[in-house]
């Protein structure tokens, strides 16, 4: 896993995740190589998919995965996401959102 590049590991994640099979320990290992990986590398597009499988998996748990996300988001031009894209990174990027305190 760790010596593919990022846009065919997001590429996987997201195809993992069209699948709606739950494996928690291919999840778990998914969690820890999106943790070790650059997500700056992915294009707009590739990264709203990404982001959107990783939330629909809830496979962004781990604080490194969070954090990535939010980096690589603040990499990438927004304004070439469709408005599908958009919506689909703006879902995930609030379901990885820490909750807030009652």
């Amino acid at each position: 896993w760790k010596a593919l590049d990022m846009r065919t590991l997001a590429a996987a994640i997201a195809s993992y995740a069209r699948l709606e099979v739950e494996d928690p320990v291919l999840m778990n290992k998914l969690e820890e190589v999106l943790a070790s990986h650059d997500l700056t590398q992915l294009n707009p597009q590739g990264l709203a998919a990404l982001a959107f499988a990783a939330g629909s998996l809830s496979i962004c748990q781990d604080v490194n995965v969070q954090q990535r996300l939010h980096t690589a988001t603040d990499a990438v031009d927004l304004a070439r996401l469709s408005t599908a894209d958009l919506a689909r990174l703006t879902w995930a990027l609030a379901k990885i959102a820490p909750e807030k305190p009652p």
